[in-house]
């Protein structure tokens, strides 16, 4: 940090004396030079204009291009103490891929078309450490635009805080837990009832 600010300073130095320097020596211009300036300068203008014309085009270039699809990623609990809860949700959200795909994937406006979506699945072994380090893969190797939960509040109040620092949606199913709710997360979803609501109804 102190060899930045250093650097900093040292440019701010550099910069004061070039300026001091150009405003002591007197600028002289004589009639027969000033328009070959100003020609000069006009190409100058037009070159610069150019690009900012390509570089106005290029988003819609862009734009033009759909992904093949749409990647999510679900970490669930295949085995170990969760595995049975797992299980149902593995199903449920390859029973949902399948449905969504057959009616030809998600239309996103933004490309003006229908994507499939792909997801990638992942076992926590019903361990929180495992959820975590899966969910760092799914953002560094797949690059995925959203995280599905898995089963138990224990496994989806660990991925919650890892959804906020990566800034990945997080869809957290079979989370009953109230608390990460009340921390104020914006990348935290959940279809589920909550504790307080599950104490109601009983």
């Amino acid at each position: 940090m102190r060899n930045k600010f250093l650097i900093l300073l040292l440019l701010i130095v550099a910069l004061m004396i070039t300026a001091c320097g150009g405003g002591e020596a007197p600028v002289v211009e004589t009639e027969a030079e000033a328009p070959a300036e100003t020609e000069a300068e006009a190409p100058a203008e037009e070159e610069a204009e150019a690009p900012a014309e390509e570089e106005a085009e290029a988003p819609a270039e862009e734009m033009a291009d759909a992904p093949e699809a749409i990647n999510v990623g679900a970490v669930v609990s295949l085995t170990g103490p969760f595995a049975g809860g797992g299980a149902q949700i593995e199903r449920g959200y390859q029973m949902a891929v399948e449905d969504i795909n057959a009616a030809g994937g998600i239309y996103v406006e933004e490309y003006d078309a229908q994507i499939p979506l792909e997801i990638t699945l992942l076992d926590d072994e019903s361990d929180p450490n495992t959820t975590v380090s899966h969910l760092e893969t799914l953002n560094s190797d797949q690059e995925v635009v959203a995280y599905l939960g898995g089963f138990s509040s224990t496994m989806n109040a660990a991925a919650a805080a890892i959804a906020e620092k990566n800034q990945i949606p997080y869809l957290g199913v079979a989370f009953a837990l109230q608390s990460p709710h009340d921390q104020g997360l914006r990348y935290l979803f959940s279809p589920f009832p909550k504790s307080p609501d599950l104490s109601d109804a009983m």
